[in-house]
């Protein structure tokens, strides 16, 4: 088998590296999304070690990278294949370059996992096809590389989780009273090959949603997987807001009672009302609102007094006993 020849100039070349760094660092942020994916199970080491890659391309480029192409064990594990079209053979060997010199800003364990996946990801897009190279003369500074056809297996597609995206459109506060918004959201769905966008989801809110000011959880739920984030509620000056509340008794009701004042209450036949800042008035049921019964007792008489609450308002009133 002909050794396939590679020199700097031809790994230079701005056709076959122009996207290379983009192509990574798309993948790296995938891989990202699938470890934050695992929620607590997640690999936080990991996401770091990939995060350290991506900003490494970033400030470094390629071209500063390339020098590290002569450590050929990379080139090795990543299994490039020998094809007719040079250049993707080139492009392959320029990404080799970029996660070794990656490498040097990582540590000893976060290097390997950054090698494995990068490695995974370039066998799978560079795929087999033999053909015959010419063997050539080497010229100074120029590396013989030796590219063997490891064998190759296809594995179908697993869905791994689900990842969101939120865009400028997206709301993240509303008033009281309106409904959810899904403008702006993006949910993905999180596979072994990579990541694609799904509209076949299920969004879950508290029923009903926006009922009052306060943080509320949303769920989104795709492919058998959920992922959660918060919005806020908010009043608005259209939001009604609760001034007070009182009861009513039946007419002829004099506030005494014998034995148990709380029995007596029960009984009284009372209703309790919120009043709002809109005017509206609303009748509050038993288990709306909380009561405390307060008593005191002297040799000559004894007083229950009653306090009603209810979202932050209280009314009191005195019952008189019956020694």
């Amino acid at each position: 088998m002909n050794a396939i020849l590679i020199d700097r100039e031809t790994l230079l070349h701005e056709d076959y590296t122009a996207d290379l760094a983009a192509v990574l660092i798309a993948h790296f942020n995938a891989l990202i999304d699938a470890e934050l994916a695992k929620g607590d199970a997640a690999n936080f080491d990991r996401i770091d070690a990939f995060a350290d890659a991506i900003n490494a391309i970033r400030e470094n480029g390629i071209t500063e990278l390339l020098p590290v192409i002569s450590n050929c064990t990379f080139l090795k594990t990543l299994g490039v294949r020998r094809r007719s079209a040079a250049p993707r053979i080139a492009a392959a060997c320029a990404a080799a370059a970029i996660v070794l010199g990656i490498g040097a800003y990582l540590t000893t364990g976060a290097k390997t996992d950054v090698i494995q996946e990068a490695a995974r990801y370039f066998r799978n897009i560079f795929h087999p096809q033999t053909v015959s190279e010419p063997a050539t003369q080497l010229e100074p500074e120029t590396t013989a590389l030796q590219l063997t056809e490891p064998a190759t297996t296809s594995a179908p597609e697993a869905i791994t989780g689900i990842t969101l995206a939120f865009d400028d459109m997206f709301r993240r506060e509303y008033g009281v009273g309106e409904p959810f918004d899904p403008t702006g959201l993006t949910v993905y769905l999180q596979t072994t090959l990579g990541r694609r966008e799904t509209t076949e989801y299920e969004i879950l809110t508290e029923t009903p949603f926006a009922a009052e000011a306060g943080t509320q959880t949303v769920t989104v739920s795709a492919a058998g997987f959920c992922a959660d984030f918060s919005v806020r509620i908010l009043n608005t000056e259209e939001t009604p807001v609760l001034n007070s509340i009182y009861a009513t008794f039946p007419e002829g009701y004099d506030f005494t009672y014998r034995g148990d004042p709380e029995t007596a209450l029960r009984e009284s036949g009372m209703r309790v009302y919120a009043v709002y800042s809109t005017g509206e008035e609303r009748e509050l049921t038993a288990d709306d609102y909380t009561v405390r019964i307060d008593e005191t007792r002297t040799p000559f008489r004894k007083t229950a007094t009653v306090t009603l609450a209810y979202g932050g308002r209280d009314c009191s009133f005195d019952m008189k006993g019956e020694l």
